[in-house]
């Protein structure tokens, strides 16, 4: 046998083993039920639960509860709260469970209001023995709607709540659980991050939740050696206010769980990995999104996002259509899970709706077409079948079908009618719900037909089948097979999983060659005309050193004007001197001062109207997101100041929200436009970088922001794209290198060579280097590594076990920050000395 099939078929059995064991775990993870109390045992007596007034929230403050554990609820509205801490001491106040409040609006974090709530909720786990600490508080507002539609406030809003306040919270009881050695950390996250390559029209949202997931990984890995379990868990699909009525009509049933079902294989999984999707419905589901192409998914969840859009758009006219329809009599249907309940409603909306047309209920069928009210049952296998109760005294039901606004829209049922205005949602949806069961039945008989001719060209594939048709075929006249055809199936052919592992390996072969051969084409044609393409302007944030400073010279030497958005006004006007010279006065420069550290603040609020004003009127093609910064470097998450970390969210993602909402618009009226964000190959190539966690999960959001509006814009001629170099020689790389380089011992000499080593131009390009591709890359993908040496390390990377990657990163990064520390000592230099700089 070839050696070459044999690599193959090795190749193909890792990938295979790698995901039964993954399966293996998540059952076993699943089915394992941990004894009752062990949380208390294990963890502590007290746990913290934000977002407690409702949904998953409540069902976990009170299955903790049910676990012997006292609860801390932390929420904005004290009447829900005292209603929850009711509830628990009402169900088990023979466990002794106490409880605690802390009135906390989540939306009001970094605001003065916010830090005293902040200092509310130290001093009251000051002292408590706080084990469990559930961040679950998150909102989906305003829906699914396109980015340049949407107020900025709203978004801020929910990063705010989403982000921010998860980050705060957790950083204000890490340091008792570190200090007992024990302790969990369950932050809530979300399939449209997790599970899904995109989430169009909540990119925003998706985004955010990308955060809790990275940040979660970073977190585990920090904090498993001190005690301490961080986790994300997955759900998909739960009945809560989050979800609209629209969204579950459109959704199936089956795997829609109620918060309680959800609470408790929650609570059950605690532990148990640093990912994990809790319910088993959850866990098919996301199977199935795993098992289907991207670009179906995206376009599935393009095509649900936008009738959602078109739904919460009509709400406001919404009743007065309904009420119009009914008013000229024409026939409607009802659909709910439960076909009792929904009977039961129509009957009691009957006499209001026949009161209203001034109808008398006995004269139903008088000046209507029909009198028959339709119950769709979606539970179990009533999905398919259709429930018809007469309704001869009273007048035809309506509910939620009117969906406007969709001029010279047709809704079709027994009479064809022309409405002005009906979704195309609600015409899709119920010719769905309303197949008869005549086609079920057509469709049996084809599937039955099917399975037939599979079993007869399985007996044709068999040698007395092969003989049967040989034989047929001589009867009719055609010649018989030849010899070398009955050997080839007396031959032993090799075992059908020997060919199934050399499919899967030839599979990721491909893959991984089409990759590459992708990216050496890109590489070698010829470049893109920008300007011609998309315009002739660009917009670039922190461009007065590294990337940015590199990008902006590579655009201007391809014939772009350039806006240059920064904090340092010198800097800025350094920056377009070198692009005068470059340009040979050919290429127009503009500056706007804005330091994106106040994004979101008055000043910042300033800052983003006059870079409006800037670019209004102009032919902006292309926005470059770069600016970002890495500070506090290498240190654990409760070590360091919270203002830090907010600084760096409100340049890092904040900023890149802004701005890019500031520039959408001019894109979309003129049909064209590139918007580059620049990621970070830790989010894309790594599984964790702890001691990073907020960087790298600021990145994640950009990444999932930069998928989403990808799929969002893509249909308005605007692409959008998240670069994810891995390390490039800037100040941020460089402050690494000084960072160590100091000091005589033999310990700084061997921290020297190994920066000496990772920071060589093999591993490590230059900034011209890495901009002279990202140029080039420009609208090729929505997430990509530019540079060629960066994607062949991604490359060795994908083969890298995730355990291997978690420990390396670990001991590098704690030998960092015993670098920081120590340069952080040292006494400072005298005045006639240059002070060491660390670049973060």
């Amino acid at each position: 046998m070839p050696i070459w099939l044999i690599l193959l078929a090795s190749l193909g059995a890792v990938h295979v083993a790698a995901d039964v064991l993954r399966l293996v775990a998540t059952l076993t993870f699943g089915l394992r039920a941990r004894p009752r109390g062990d949380l208390r045992r294990r963890y502590g007596s007290w746990a913290v639960v934000t977002g407690p007034t409702s949904g998953i929230g409540r069902a976990m403050a009170l299955e903790l509860a049910g676990r012997g554990l006292n609860v801390v609820l932390v929420g904005r509205d004290p009447a829900k709260l005292r209603d929850v801490a009711g509830a628990i001491a009402r169900s088990h106040s023979h466990h002794g469970v106490r409880t605690k409040t802390v009135v906390f609006d989540f939306s009001l974090v970094s605001t003065v209001q916010g830090e005293k709530a902040m200092a509310a909720l130290r001093e009251t786990v000051e002292g408590l023995d706080v084990g469990v600490v559930v961040n679950n508080a998150g909102v989906a507002k305003p829906g699914a709607m396109f980015l340049h539609e949407v107020e900025v406030e709203p978004l801020m809003r929910m990063i705010r709540v989403n982000m921010l306040a998860l980050t705060k919270v957790t950083a204000a009881v890490l340091p008792g659980m570190v200090m007992r050695g024990r302790g969990a950390v369950v932050n809530i996250g979300s399939a449209s991050a997790e599970a899904l390559p995109s989430f169009p029209l909540y990119s925003v949202y998706a985004g955010t939740k990308a955060y809790v997931g990275e940040f979660s990984r970073g977190l585990s890995v920090e904090y498993k050696r001190k005690g301490i379990d961080v986790q994300c868990q997955v759900p998909c699909l739960v009945e809560t206010n989050m979800i609209s009525r629209a969204m579950k009509d459109i959704f199936l049933s089956q795997f829609v769980v109620t918060p309680e079902e959800y609470a408790r294989a929650a609570v059950r999984s605690i532990g148990h990995g640093r990912m994990c999707v809790p319910n088993m419905a959850h866990r098919v589901q996301l199977l199935g999104m795993r098992s289907t192409p991207d670009f179906v998914l995206n376009w599935y969840r393009l095509r649900l996002h936008l009738q959602q859009r078109a739904i919460f758009r009509s709400r406001r006219i919404q009743c007065s259509s309904r009420n119009s329809l009914f008013q000229r009599g024409y026939e409607r249907r009802h659909g709910g899970r439960r076909s009792a309940q929904t009977l039961a409603l129509m009957v009691a909306r009957t006499a209001w709706w026949s009161a209203w047309d001034g109808a008398v209920a006995g004269q139903a069928g008088s000046g209507r077409r029909g009198g028959r009210v339709h119950v769709g049952g979606r539970g179990g296998g009533a999905g398919r079948r259709r429930t018809e109760w007469s309704a001869a005294e009273a007048a035809i039901a309506c509910t939620h079908t009117c969906r406007p606004p969709f001029p010279a829209a047709t809704f079709s049922f027994r009479t064809t009618v022309d409405i002005a205005a009906f979704s195309a949602w609600a015409a899709t949806a119920f010719s769905t719900r309303t197949t008869t069961t005549d086609a079920l039945q057509e469709m049996g008989g084809s599937r039955k037909r099917r399975r037939g001719a599979r079993e007869e060209q399985r007996q044709i594939q068999h040698p007395g089948g092969y003989s049967i048709q040989s034989a047929a075929r001589v009867r009719m006249g055609g010649s018989a097979p030849a010899a070398a055809a009955d050997a080839v199936l007396r031959q032993q052919q090799p075992p059908w999983p020997f060919v199934a592992l050399v499919i899967v390996g030839a599979i990721h072969v491909a893959a991984l060659a089409f990759r590459l051969a992708s990216h050496l084409c890109l590489c070698l044609r010829r470049p893109r005309d920008l300007r011609r393409r998309y315009g002739a302007w660009a917009v670039i944030t922190g461009p007065t050193s590294g990337i940015g400073r590199s990008v902006a010279l590579e655009l201007a030497r391809r014939g772009l004007n350039l806006v240059l958005v920064g904090r340092d006004p010198a800097k800025l006007r350094d920056v377009s001197e070198a692009i005068s010279k470059l340009g040979g006065g050919g290429v127009e420069t503009r500056s706007v001062v804005f330091d994106l550290a106040l994004a979101s603040t008055a000043e910042g609020d300033e800052a983003v109207r006059r870079l409006r004003e800037a670019v209004a009127g102009l032919d902006v093609g292309v926005v470059v997101n770069n600016a970002g910064v890495a500070r506090p470097c290498a240190v654990y998450l409760h070590e360091a100041e919270a203002e830090a970390w907010v600084r760096m969210i409100r340049v890092n993602l904040w900023a890149v929200t802004e701005v890019t909402a500031a520039v959408l618009p001019g894109m979309v009226a003129r049909g064209r436009g590139a918007v580059v964000n620049i990621g970070s190959g830790s989010t894309e190539a790594i599984p964790s970088f702890p001691l990073y966690s907020v960087y790298a999960a600021t990145k994640r959001y950009v990444a999932e922001f930069s998928r989403s509006l990808y799929v969002e814009y893509k249909s308005k001629g605007i692409d959008v794209q998240c670069q994810a170099p891995l390390f490039v020689a800037t100040n941020m790389t460089s402050g690494v290198a000084k960072a160590g380089g100091g000091g005589d011992d033999a310990a700084a000499k061997r921290s020297k060579r190994r920066q000496r080593r990772w920071l060589s131009p093999l591993f490590v390009p230059t900034a011209d280097a890495y901009a002279a591709a990202a140029a080039r890359w420009i609208g090729h993908g929505a997430v990509c590594m530019p540079n060629l040496c960066h994607r062949l390390q991604w490359c060795v990377s994908r083969a890298v076990p995730d355990a291997v990657h978690d420990r390396v990163r670990l001991r590098e990064n704690l030998r960092q920050r015993a670098l920081f520390q120590r340069l952080r000592r040292r006494p400072p230099p005298p005045d006639d000395q240059p002070k060491a700089k660390i670049d973060g």
